[in-house]
């Protein structure tokens, strides 16, 4: 999943349109749509990260001869849903009590590594719900987890830069910061269900 991510990212998607939002182009009217019947295109110009991360996944599991365990949508707070249905969603909490500590002395001078005291450790591939407004608990974002490295979130996310026309990349790799705190964090969907239905 990640592999299909950095390889849309490499292939240079964009996100267009003249509108002050964006939020247009091939790419986003792509993942958008990833829920309607091959060739409809019900769904324009909206904002797409939700989409996106389902687009990525659902394109996994056809690889795999599986399909979404949901029904497509474009909102982050019942995509959240769908995790937590699946016993699968772990709220900020959980990751915010990991402890930092130094690595072992064969890579001692690194930065520190985050170590087996956290509840739960995000996955390369697991859904980040962040919150957009004031409500802490009400996802309004997701992106990728692409690898935790040194204690760091590093995320592939799309609909995340300010548009400026004619385009702007569709998907953005970032570090997110230390796990303890990641920025306006809500919580992890974890694909384990997917190996323990």
């Amino acid at each position: 999943m990640v592999q299909l991510a950095l390889s849309e990212f490499k292939a240079g998607a964009l996100e267009e349109g003249q509108s002050p939002d964006g939020n247009g182009g091939a790419w986003p009217t792509k993942v958008l749509n990833g829920g309607q019947p091959a060739g409809t295109v019900k769904y324009v110009g909206l904002h797409f990260c939700v989409g996106a991360y389902q687009w990525f996944l659902k394109q996994t599991l056809a690889e795999m001869g599986a399909r979404l365990p949901w029904h497509y949508t474009l909102q982050a707070s019942v995509l959240w849903g769908f995790f937590a249905e699946k016993e699968s969603a772990h709220a900020a909490d959980e990751v915010r009590a990991c402890e930092q500590v130094p690595l072992d002395d064969e890579r001692a001078g690194e930065a520190p590594s985050v170590v087996g005291s956290c509840i739960y450790v995000p996955q390369p591939g697991d859904a980040v719900f962040a919150y957009r407004g004031k409500d802490p608990e009400k996802p309004g974002h997701v992106y990728m987890v692409r690898e935790v490295k040194a204690g760091r979130l590093i995320g592939i996310g799309a609909n995340e830069y300010a548009f400026k026309p004619p385009a702007v990349p569709a998907l953005r790799i970032a570090d997110r910061g230390p796990l303890t705190a990641v920025n306006r964090l809500v919580g992890y969907g974890s694909l384990d269900f997917l190996s323990n239905p």
